[in-house]
């Protein structure tokens, strides 16, 4: 939350990946967030992310590790 929150209020000219930053269940920013979820999803769909039907981002294909390590499946 920390992340997010402090990404979100960074100046646009350091040009951060700020739509990057999920929760670990894969969730979207809330709404008031880097202009919505419906951008926040297109950016990351822009770059190859693929989500699920109930509009989650399928972290069992974007993790960086294994899910079991990480403790999340």
């Amino acid at each position: 939350m920390e992340v997010g929150y402090a990404m979100s209020r960074a100046p646009a000219s350091h040009s951060l990946p700020c739509h990057r930053v999920i929760n670990r269940t894969g969730t979207l920013a809330p709404e008031y967030v880097f202009g919505g979820q419906e951008k926040q999803r297109a950016m990351l769909e822009g770059e190859g992310i693929a989500f699920l039907s109930d509009g989650r981002i399928d972290m069992s294909r974007h993790l960086w590790g294994e899910p079991e390590q990480l403790g999340l499946f």
